[in-house]
């Protein structure tokens, strides 16, 4: 979510942000202008709908028999309106209130107050899950593949769109050429070009100079600590105006640090800024990697980033670009859409004020995706030319194999990847999109470069809580600065989005739900702190809470061959107060088991997590329905746990409670038939099949 101040245009991610920016110059400079502005327009009076030319001796010789007139403006270029500013307010109020219309020489016009606006509101558009559930909704059809086709047309970026910001890059690329005397371009690149941005994407151009080879993009730029020479000195004191006379070349331009770099571009986009009022919030970024230029587009509002000499930088972005051209049926690029939309409504992409540049991004679960698919053989790694450009000591030039996706749904590939996502983003696993390859630990991957050319990935690559290799600039790991947070995060929204897609395979609308989706399973819980160590699940029973624990009891015990491991009787049960205002009755209970026979120790042997389940048990009785509340106790949720208790549990009690001996008299039967992974026996019993 961004936060706006509409006086002074401008757009910041935080509240905090925005109470800083509030006591800030710029701003309480606009409140002042404002209020000036403001007190002129209470003593002014505007005039419309002159048939002939609006004359101003005429006008200020009838005005003036209302008070004294301080001046009279008429635009030249539509002289069918006047504003008239009197020495004084309660004149132009008492016109106002006693005038409807005046006629002045041979027109009758209308009076109104004047208006001033100092800055009209930002047309800021923000995808949240509330829209996009609304959306779904409104669609009335429960069809996947339908419902894709709705989110792309209603909420990805069209080829007007992106033909419009092809358009603003080519007019600015004609205007920088004014003061450069070596052919220059901007290109757009990123979300723009792939066919994947989104109505609020943001607009990635770069500065390049075009003089036919790549040998200025080897660095991009010079040190910022190196010396630079007079001539570079005094053109950062050189007027800007004056270089549209003497245009600045391509070798005195490079010699400039990045910083004087992105300060030089800063003040020549400036002048454009005045000159056309298109753009606003003009900024440099002095200690990005790469010197760029922030500012922003009016109308619509759109964010952009003009960074300088990014070759390498456009080149990677647009790998994924060259992947989803590379599939000849169009899924490629359906699947990552929804894909992006859903790590929207996750948060994953949102900004921690307190740790910035730690949560994911677009461009790294592209690439994950595009590792997961490799996983499937379906895509080839890229086919790097022999003849390569090199750019910044790295090949840019390379094939992708074309490919056909048709065969798979969108619901098929989602599952797939949430599950190769929770199986694969581990800080010991590496993936290596230019081999094709996901590495199980870091050793495997650090063998791969063990030659000469090698040992400049070794020295450079930054292993971190996720690891996903740069496909072209190989030294980079783009999931390196990822939080522990956004880690947890990710295998949390993946949990749910399992457990909603296995519930309803039919329907995107629950993926889009999370966050309501973990709320409901945990407002009940007494500890905040504890949500993400949290399941709740519904059970239809109107039995009593020692009834609905042996049920449980006997699942764990029974089926799983768990054994119970008893606790003092003060730790087991006891009546839990906090959640009176719930008006429902509320049960605790701590149940432990663990894995003592044979079958469930070999199932143990062979999971990745352990067997082993504590937890607290919170019962919370309604007419004919049970809340059940599993805290379980400072423990990772694993998947395997998280689809048994969300997905399975509910369903066998549900489904099985009535043949349960000890209880049979006293179950409910659901008011609805529930469907379940299960087959008949021989004896016609039904009973639970493997569920995944």
């Amino acid at each position: 979510m961004m936060f706006a101040c509409d006086l002074c245009a401008i757009k910041v991610s935080s509240p905090v942000l925005l109470q800083a920016h509030y006591g800030g110059k710029k701003h309480l400079r606009n409140v002042e202008h404002k209020n000036k502005l403001q007190t002129i327009a209470d003593r002014s009076v505007f005039l419309s709908k002159f048939h002939h030319n609006a004359d101003v001796s005429a006008i200020e010789e009838t005005l003036r028999k209302f008070g004294e007139v301080d001046r009279v403006i008429v635009d030249k270029q539509n002289t069918s309106h006047a504003i008239v500013e009197f020495k004084d307010a309660d004149v132009a109020k008492s016109l106002i209130e006693s005038q409807k219309k005046l006629q002045v020489g041979n027109d009758i016009v209308d009076i109104h107050a004047r208006r001033i606006e100092f800055n009209q509101k930002l047309e800021i558009r923000e995808l949240n899950s509330t829209e996009i559930v609304d959306y779904l909704n409104s669609l009335h059809k429960k069809d996947p593949e339908f419902q894709v086709d709705g989110l792309i047309s209603q909420f990805a970026m069209t080829s007007e769109m992106a033909l419009k910001r092809e358009k603003f890059a080519n007019d600015l690329q004609v205007f920088l050429q004014k003061f450069f005397s070596t052919e220059v371009r901007v290109h757009c690149f990123g979300s723009s070009t792939t066919g994947l941005g989104f109505v609020n994407s943001d607009l990635d151009m770069t500065f390049i100079f075009d003089d036919g080879s790549l040998g200025s993009c080897q660095t991009g730029c010079s040190s910022p600590n190196e010396p630079q020479s007079k001539k570079s000195d005094s053109l950062l004191a050189t007027d800007v105006q004056s270089l549209l006379s003497s245009p600045v070349s391509k070798q005195a331009f490079l010699t400039l640090s990045k910083q004087d770099k992105a300060r030089l571009l800063n003040r020549i986009v400036n002048v454009y800024r005045k000159e056309t009022n298109n753009i606003m919030n003009l900024v440099p970024i002095l200690d990005a990697k790469c010197p760029v230029v922030r500012f922003a587009l009016r109308r619509p509002f759109v964010l952009c980033e003009l960074s300088i000499q990014n070759i390498l930088g456009e080149v990677k972005a647009n790998f994924v670009k060259r992947v989803v051209d590379a599939d000849i049926s169009g899924t490629l690029r359906r699947f990552l859409i929804v894909v992006k939309l859903w790590a929207n409504c996750a948060n994953l992409f949102a900004v921690d004020e307190a740790q910035p540049r730690t949560n994911w991004n677009s461009y790294t679960l592209s690439l994950l995706a595009v590792s997961f698919l490799q996983s499937l053989k379906i895509v080839r790694p890229p086919n790097m030319k022999a003849d390569s450009r090199i750019v910044q000591g790295w090949m840019i030039d390379y094939e992708i194999e074309r490919f056909d996706l048709s065969a798979h749904s969108i619901m098929s590939l989602l599952k797939g990847f949430t599950n190769f996502l929770y199986n694969n983003v581990q800080d010991e696993k590496v993936h290596c999109i230019r081999d094709g390859i996901v590495y199980s630990t870091k050793t495997d991957f650090m063998k791969r470069f063990t030659d000469e050319d090698g040992s400049k990935v070794l020295e450079n690559f930054k292993f971190g809580l996720a690891n996903v290799q740069d496909p072209i600039e190989l030294t980079h790991n783009v999931a390196a600065n990822v939080s522990k947070t956004y880690i947890s995060l990710l295998r949390q929204r993946i949990m749910f989005t399992i457990a909603a897609l296995k519930n309803n395979s039919d329907d995107l609308i629950p993926i889009f739900e999370l966050e309501a989706f973990k709320q409901q399973w945990c407002t009940a819980t007494k500890d905040p702190k504890k949500r993400d160590q949290v399941i709740s699940i519904d059970i239809d029973s109107n039995d009593s809470a020692y009834d609905i624990v042996s049920n449980f009891t006997h699942v764990f015990k029974e089926v799983l061959l768990l054994e119970e491991v008893q606790e003092p009787s003060s730790k087991r049960i006891r009546l839990s107060l906090d959640h009176q205002s719930m008006e429902v009755q509320s049960v605790e209970y701590r149940l432990q088991f663990v894995a003592k026979f044979p079958v469930s120790l070999e199932l143990k042997d062979k999971s990745e997590h352990p067997i082993n389940v504590g937890f607290v048990l919170l019962l919370f009785f309604e007419e004919y329905q049970v809340h059940c509340l599993f805290e379980f106790d400072g423990q990772t949720i694993s998947q395997d746990i998280f689809h048994f208790f969300v997905t399975f549990l509910p369903r066998y009690l549900s489904h099985s409670a009535a043949r349960f001996q000890s209880f049979k008299s006293r179950i409910k039967a659901p008011s609805h038939p529930i469907q379940t992974d299960e087959k008949e026996n021989d004896n016609g019993d039904s009973s639970p099949m493997e569920v995944d």
